[in-house]
């Protein structure tokens, strides 16, 4: 169920952060072929080191994307 989330938001343009995961949970996602993906999807222990990830990608957005246009 969550490959497929994912997969779909993927395919809407949308990127995804998961925050707060204990490093159990980021096995197990990863044993049910959940994936960082450069870009696209990753995993932050924090919320501040997140926000950091999401403003880096951003600025390595084209600026159209953000407007709407």
């Amino acid at each position: 169920a969550l490959q497929s989330l994912i997969a779909e938001m993927k395919h809407e343009g949308v990127k995804l952060i998961i925050v707060g995961l204990k490093t159990r949970i980021i096995v197990k996602l990863r044993r049910a072929g959940v994936h960082k993906e450069v870009e696209e999807l990753t995993y932050c222990r924090h919320l501040a080191q997140a926000r950091t990830v999401a403003l880096r990608w951003q600025k390595e957005q084209p600026e159209d994307l953000f407007l709407g246009t």
